[in-house]
């Protein structure tokens, strides 16, 4: 199965809201589960994500302490606004209420993510082309 085809799958998972799909394709199975919990409300839905192919299993689930700004939706994360371009933030780097600190692709539109404060990005949780879900930590700030 092609990069593309499990990107696709991956997006009607989080764009369709469901908390479990199975993709059989030939001799690969594909199983996501998502189990969202929430004990307080600062804690945001800890999404566990299991791909399967034959008897090998991944699990994915992030839970990190600390202040962040959050991916508002799902979608592709871009760290600059083109490949040939300088990176909108790096680590140590102090933002500004309303700069850009990267773009979030859904449904083929470009979002441009603005900080909602100053502050200074700590660390940076994603990588540039990761698939991002609603809510998962993109960077750490101080």
């Amino acid at each position: 199965m092609d990069i593309k085809k499990l990107k696709s799958i991956a997006d009607i998972f989080t764009s369709a809201g469901l908390t479990e799909l199975e993709v059989a394709d030939g001799e690969l199975k594909i199983v996501m589960k998502r189990n969202c919990s929430v004990s307080s409300t600062s804690e945001i839905m800890q999404p566990a994500i299991m791909v399967s192919e034959s008897a090998k299993t991944t699990s994915v689930a992030a839970e990190v302490p600390g202040r962040f700004i959050k991916a508002p939706f799902a979608g592709v994360f871009y760290t600059k606004p083109s490949p040939d371009s300088e990176p909108f933030i790096t680590a140590g780097k102090a933002v500004k209420k309303g700069d850009t600190v990267c773009i979030l692709e859904a449904m083929k539109l470009m979002n441009e993510l603005k900080a909602e404060e100053d502050c200074v990005i700590s660390e940076i949780c994603a990588e540039n082309g990761d698939i991002v879900e609603y809510g998962q930590p993109l960077f750490r700030i101080g």
